[in-house]
């Protein structure tokens, strides 16, 4: 059984920029915009957003659908908190000084709840909204596939639903984990920087990450975030 959540707006978007990301992965790693500079001269704050996350492996028999949406809100959170770790560490390292703020990603999620948009919600709806609602100038959205799901999410702080987490746990999952047929974790992401104006595409970077199963969740999102977060632009002028 495959789970598959992709807005069509969204993924085309996606889409678009994966293309021009291939076109000029030749001379870099990442599409930026020829007119990037320009186009952010007075951005001051940038949001990230919860990740947009697909389920590509088998379920087990005993999770229900609700079950996995309540995971893969966490995971989502998970990811979105880690990307946000991983570019201020890189500015407190002084491996990549900033010109604007990051922000938090605490307050990113807190605004979204009060305007009734749930962390699943939040991936179709525009950027222009979004950035207006937050009181941003960019906002970072990503997409993440996976064929493991995640039950070691509480170290990310994010609020993890202890009887969801038990369910990829118990003696009857416990078979699945961590997911025959395949022994491996594969996580293909996709970043993408949007203007608060017109929800233009300034910056894009598609990572894969594949990793032996044993391997802590969190390493997981880190090494993908991390690889992500090195190519984000905004550096000084």
């Amino acid at each position: 059984m495959m789970m598959i959540f992709a807005p069509s707006k969204w993924r085309g978007l996606l889409c678009s920029a994966i293309a021009i990301l291939a076109i000029t992965s030749c001379s870099r790693p990442y599409y930026l915009s020829a007119d990037f500079h320009e186009r952010t001269d007075d951005h001051r704050v940038v949001a990230v957003l919860p990740f947009e996350m697909i389920y590509t492996g088998v379920l087990p028999e005993n999770m229900a659908d609700q079950e996995l949406d309540d995971l893969q809100a966490l995971e989502s959170q998970a990811f979105q908190v880690s990307f946000y770790n991983q570019l201020l560490m890189n500015a407190r390292r002084g491996k990549k000084a900033r010109r604007v703020a990051m922000q938090d990603h605490r307050k990113t999620n807190q605004l979204l709840k009060e305007n009734g948009i749930a962390i699943a919600e939040s991936w179709s709806v525009s950027t222009e909204e979004l950035a207006e609602l937050l009181e941003v100038d960019a906002v970072v959205r990503a997409r993440v596939e996976k064929n493991q799901l995640m039950s070691d999410l509480q170290s990310y702080g994010v609020d993890a639903a202890v009887q969801v987490l038990d369910v990829l746990t118990n003696n009857s999952a416990r078979r699945w984990l961590p997911g025959n047929p395949a022994m491996s974790k594969e996580v293909r992401a996709s970043y993408t920087l949007l203007d608060k104006e017109e929800g233009a595409v300034l910056w894009s970077m598609a990572i894969y990450q594949g990793g032996d199963w044993r391997r802590e969740s969190r390493e997981m999102i880190d090494l993908t975030n991390r690889r992500g977060a090195r190519n984000f632009p905004y550096g000084g002028r």
